[in-house]
């Protein structure tokens, strides 16, 4: 039986920023821009430094956090870059999401970004509500992702007196909020192997591929 009042709720749909609103790793594309304008510049040591986090990432020496933090601390956020780089993200918006974005915005859901992407640039790319992973007055570094991202995506469906309809993600990290989206569908992009066979073990979950409903008319 459906309850009454939670079917009488406005409703919400989440979505991922990297792999799913768009098809790329928005930071990997923020740090290769930054690092191109570091050299324009002339700023040959933040360029250096940069690089190193990088390839010191890649074996594994730093966790991703310290690179990330750094880098982006190195690389700055003033306007020609974020404008350049919101430019080039948008190229990548995966139109199924788009598609189905426009179509729950239509049925009067509220869409939220919910991603562990810095929150700088997120006004870049996206025109709407938003949580992230913010780069100023964060001693901790946490990031919004994982059990994070769940808590901040509940405060704000509580706040805002909502019920989950969807949850867009590619990555198995979003499994926490997947398996807390008891009432609505949880919808996988462009998913790995390796996060198929995640999602496929995991219980209690489920979803759906946005191929079952990218040209497909969704009410709820």
């Amino acid at each position: 039986m459906v309850d009454r009042q939670l079917d009488s709720q406005a409703g919400a749909t989440i979505v991922d920023l990297d792999g799913t609103y768009c098809r790329l790793n928005t930071l990997k594309a923020y740090i290769r821009l930054g690092f191109r304008r570091l050299l324009s510049r002339g700023k040959i040591a933040s360029a250096t430094t940069v690089a190193a986090l990088v390839a010191m990432r890649r074996l594994r020496l730093i966790s991703h956090r310290t690179m990330k933090f750094n880098a982006l601390r190195l690389i700055g956020r003033d306007t020609e870059l974020l404008n350049s780089f919101g430019t080039y993200i948008k190229e990548s918006v995966n139109t199924d999401v788009r598609r189905f974005l426009d179509r729950r915005l239509a049925a009067g859901d509220r869409i939220l970004l919910a991603s562990a992407a810095a929150d700088f640039y997120i006004p870049a790319i996206w025109n709407g509500e938003f949580v992230a992973t913010a780069m100023d007055e964060n001693a901790e570094r946490l990031e919004c992702r994982g059990v994070e991202k769940l808590r901040r995506v509940s405060l704000w469906l509580e706040t805002n007196g909502l019920k989950l309809n969807y949850v867009l993600t590619d990555h198995h990290d979003d499994a926490p909020l997947m398996q807390a989206n008891v009432t609505g569908e949880n919808i996988l992009v462009n998913p790995s192997d390796e996060t198929l066979r995640f999602f496929r073990e995991l219980e209690p979950t489920h979803f759906l591929l946005i191929e079952e409903l990218a040209y497909n008319v969704v009410t709820r």
